[in-house]
């Protein structure tokens, strides 16, 4: 309340920021928690209830991350307060959310996302770029690969793109200070994801070459099959 009084600007940027962290936290939490549970402990949700609260937490991450595209035009004037860099890594974890058995999907929310996958393919080739190059990190990083960009590496690549003040998906002026002192290497980074233990991981079928199209495309089929699923049943 105080630094809103002294500091306007300094409060909407530290809103925009814990906003977007808060955010891409929840999603990673619900995601990871039954992997980290304790001998005897339960989570708070039942299966299927808690892989419903994943995607709606993973929805409203795309949508940030999204915010900024509008019609296949790149604003940044929207301050989406997730970087849209991370669009295409985000949307890689929504691929284990589409074409199940048992629709996890609402109908709006295969909309959402198609959505949000026509305003990317029709961005700018710079903006996708940019979105593919932290997607291709995200692979390589997963395989082991030892060349695979530091989040030092990655920040400073996005910030060539716009000085904006928005919140980043790989990081932020916090980040980069902590990784300076604990990954300076993305040897370091490889290992500290390896030892991390997750509920699932997209990436473990996603071949190392793989492009970001490969990923749209496969998002789009997903998605026409449960979108026909919802009619056939007539789930509106």
């Amino acid at each position: 309340m105080q630094l809103a009084t002294f500091d306007p600007e300094a409060a909407v940027m530290l809103h925009n920021n814990l906003t977007g962290y808060a955010t891409l936290r929840k999603f990673y939490e619900l995601r990871d928690e039954a992997a980290n549970l304790e001998k005897g402990q339960k989570t708070a949700l039942e299966p299927m209830a808690r892989k419903r609260a994943v995607t709606t937490e993973l929805l409203a991450v795309i949508s940030s991350a999204a915010d900024n595209i509008y019609g296949g035009l790149y604003d940044e004037s929207r301050k989406a307060v997730i970087r849209v860099e991370g669009l295409l890594s985000l949307l890689g974890e929504a691929l284990v959310f589409v074409n199940q058995p048992m629709s996890l999907l609402s109908l709006p929310q295969c909309f959402s996302l198609l959505k949000v996958i026509e305003d990317l393919e029709t961005v700018s080739g710079r903006v996708f770029d940019r979105c593919e190059e932290c997607f291709h990190s995200t692979i390589a990083a997963h395989q082991g690969d030892e060349l695979a960009a530091s989040p030092r590496q990655l920040l400073k690549a996005m910030s060539s793109m716009t000085s904006a003040s928005s919140f980043s998906l790989v990081g932020s002026s916090l980040l980069e200070s902590k990784t300076s002192d604990t990954m300076d290497s993305s040897h370091a980074l490889v290992k500290s994801q390896q030892q991390e233990t997750r509920g699932w991981d997209w990436r473990e079928g996603v071949a190392r070459d793989a492009k970001g199209e490969d990923v749209l495309r496969i998002l789009r089929l997903g998605l026409a099959k449960d979108v026909a699923r919802h009619w056939i049943d007539n789930d509106y």
